[in-house]
């Protein structure tokens, strides 16, 4: 099959793990010769992502910001910008809309890339707006686990995203000589932050450092320090000097921050939180935990017993080798018979 044409849309393109994958999705597609548009809200459009100059980035008008109303607005605009592609890749339920409306005006195929189980987002009825989606099979399903594929209808195919080239660069950065954990914060109920908080406030943690990158929470103790939003280059040193990345999800579609801490030789300490499980592997790369105690052991452990670290660091590099772009360039195109 010879080059053809895709479209994204997107609500939001900024900080977030989803959009870089989405991101890099449309670099790699536009490298390849393939015609990319994105297509997302001007007043939601950050500079945070690299895009290749032959991917076209289409912005719709500003959109507003009263909830819901502001949102089937840009869904409106962003469906009249999109234009007539043979594929609309989307990664999120609304955006899906967007898909299967193009399809019928347009006769473009769906390719639907499920990064989480979205029916536990939010209340009723965006719940069930969500779950609605997973009945139609007029589209081709990606998702990024084997959790996401049974949750969302137990079909299609697995596609893991893929880290970022520069996190299989060489180490350059020294650990730091107090015991640091690093946590990427979201101010999200399913990503565990009243676990996280208990975690931090705990007593036999006190000699520890826990580093925040993200979003700012609310908490403040001795022993935390709030980093801000990170670029990746500024991501990656601080992972380098880490001691361990810690994850509290209650519910994963994937999680790209333990790899990306893997990868960079700093083993994280997790929940079992569904998609975790393409990679994390207890007590070979990663420990499993889902209490407080639970934590504040492996934590400790980790701290006082350095064959045990070099274990799980050493394992840790080895598994973040098999998620590079070009292992998920190569998938995709086979997936839909374009590559030669």
């Amino acid at each position: 099959m010879g080059k053809v044409s895709f479209a994204i849309p997107l609500l939001s393109l900024k900080w977030h793990g989803g959009v870089r994958v989405l991101v890099d999705l449309a670099n790699a597609l536009s490298e390849k010769g393939h015609r990319v548009f994105i297509i997302t809200p001007k007043n939601r459009y950050h500079k945070y992502y690299r895009l290749q100059p032959s991917v076209k980035l289409i912005l719709t008008p500003t959109c507003g910001k009263i909830p819901f109303i502001s949102h089937l607005y840009a869904l409106f605009l962003i469906l009249l910008k999109t234009p007539p592609v043979d594929y609309v890749i989307a990664n999120f339920y609304p955006t899906f809309y967007i898909a299967l409306l193009h399809s019928l005006l347009y006769k473009s195929k769906i390719i639907y890339y499920i990064m989480d189980y979205e029916t536990q987002f939010g209340p009723f009825p965006y719940s069930l707006i969500a779950d609605i989606t997973y009945q139609f099979k007029n589209y081709i399903k990606f998702t990024v686990s084997e959790w996401v594929k049974q949750k969302t209808g137990g079909w299609g195919y697995i596609l893991h995203p893929p880290l970022d080239e520069s996190f299989f660069r060489p180490i350059t950065e020294k650990k730091e000589k107090v015991f640091t954990v690093i946590y990427v914060y979201r101010r999200s109920r399913r990503k565990g932050p009243e676990l996280f908080e208990s975690i931090v406030s705990s007593h036999k943690l006190k000699d520890v450092r826990f580093w925040i990158v993200g979003e700012k929470p609310s908490l403040e103790t001795p022993n935390l320090q709030y980093l801000g939003v990170k670029k990746t280059e500024e991501l990656i040193k601080l992972y380098e000097r880490s001691h361990l990345l810690l994850n509290t999800s209650h519910f994963e579609g994937f999680g790209l921050p333990p790899l990306e801490a893997m990868a960079r030789g700093t083993p994280p300490v997790l929940t079992d939180s569904g998609g975790v499980r393409e990679y994390a592997v207890h007590n070979y790369n990663a420990i499993i935990a889902n209490t407080v105690k639970e934590f504040e052991e492996a934590i400790l452990k980790l701290k006082h017993d350095t064959d045990f670290y070099n274990y799980l660091k050493k394992n840790g590099i080895e598994t973040s080798k098999g998620f590079t772009k070009q292992n998920f360039i190569n998938q995709f195109l086979s997936l839909l018979s374009l590559k030669k």
